[in-house]
């Protein structure tokens, strides 16, 4: 008589949805909230990018993910250590870039 090994065809994985479901809270933040929280420099530093794309890129498009955009300002300026001439350099071209 020969052994004859039998492998699953199937495997069954956890439910992982009803339990997350169960344990877990998703909370959504309103993205104007996360900008008021920051300091009052950062909210200076905002401002100043804003300014200088206004001034120096006046043909940049307005709105979201535009030149604006407060949010995405300050995102790009956290990304660059808080360096504004490198924050206005990168956002004028990613703006660009990205309506193009």
């Amino acid at each position: 008589m020969a052994l004859v090994r039998v492998f699953p065809t199937s495997t069954t994985l956890p439910r992982l949805a009803s339990t997350l479901s169960l344990t877990t809270k998703f909370v959504v933040r309103s993205s104007n909230l996360q900008l008021q929280s920051q300091p009052t420099d950062s909210r200076k530093l905002v401002l100043e990018v804003k300014d200088r794309l206004e001034k120096e890129h006046y043909t940049l498009p307005i709105g979201r993910n535009g030149r604006d955009d407060e949010d995405m300002i300050l995102w790009f300026l956290k990304d660059r250590k808080f360096s504004v001439e490198e924050a206005v350099s990168k956002l004028a071209k990613t703006i660009v870039s990205f309506f193009s």
